[in-house]
C-alpha cells in the first residue's frame, strides 16, 4: 500500500483493479472499489498491512458495477458488515433489477468483447445500501455521474485535495491489468 495523497491510499498488490482506502480515522475509512474475487486475499492482505481489519471499515463506495470494481462487494457486506453504496443506476445491475450488459457493443475489439462475455457470465451481485446520484457526497467525497462506461459510473471528487478517482472513466492502465502507468482513454 502506497499513500497516493492523504488521505488516500492505493492498494498497489491488487493488479486488476485500483482501490483506494480513503482513510478519515476512526469511524470514516471507506474502500473505493473492492477488486476481483481473484484477488481477494490480496485486498485482505493489504488491509492487514495498513493495521487494519476489515471490520473497522465503514463500507465500500464503487465506481461502478464491474466485477474488477464491485467484485469482493458481496463478499464484505455479508462476512463483515460493511455497507456498500453506488449509483442508483448501477445498484439496480449489482442487484441484479437492470438490463444484462451488452456483450458485443458496436466498435468493441475481439478483446473486449471477451471480457465483456465474461462479466456477463460472472457478474458482482450484491445488496446496496446506499444507492448515489449526481451532487450528493458520502466519506468527504462529491459524487459525478458520468454514464458510458456503465450506465451508473461515477467521479468521486474530493475538494480539499484536488483529487478525483475515476474509476475506468479514465484508465490509468493497459486494460485488463493496473501494471502500466499513464493515462489510457
Amino acid at each position: 500500500m502506497r499513500t497516493a495523497i492523504a488521505p488516500f491510499r492505493r492498494f498497489s498488490s491488487l493488479t486488476v483493479s485500483n482501490v483506494y482506502l480513503v482513510d478519515g480515522g476512526p469511524g470514516s475509512r471507506w474502500l473505493v472499489d473492492c477488486g476481483h474475487p481473484l484477488e481477494r486475499w490480496l485486498l485482505l492482505a493489504e488491509l492487514r498491512a495498513s493495521g487494519l481489519r476489515p471490520s473497522e471499515l465503514s463500507g465500500v463506495l464503487l465506481t461502478h458495477h464491474h466485477s474488477d470494481h464491485a467484485g469482493n462487494a458481496r463478499y464484505l457486506r455479508e462476512r463483515f458488515g460493511l455497507k456498500v453504496y453506488a449509483h442508483c443506476d448501477d445498484a439496480r445491475t449489482l442487484e441484479g433489477k437492470g438490463p444484462p450488459p451488452l456483450v458485443d457493443p458496436p466498435g468493441s475489439s475481439l478483446l473486449e468483447r471477451a471480457f465483456l462475455a465474461v462479466e456477463a457470465r460472472f457478474p458482482a451481485r450484491t445488496r446496496v445500501d446506499g444507492w448515489l446520484e449526481e451532487g450528493e457526497s458520502v466519506a468527504g467525497l462529491e459524487v459525478h455521474a458520468v454514464p458510458g462506461h456503465t450506465e451508473g459510473s461515477v467521479l468521486y471528487r474530493h475538494e480539499a485535495t484536488r483529487t478525483l478517482l475515476t474509476g475506468d472513466t479514465v484508465l490509468t492502465a493497459l486494460p485488463p491489468l493496473t501494471l502500466r502507468a499513464g493515462l489510457t482513454l
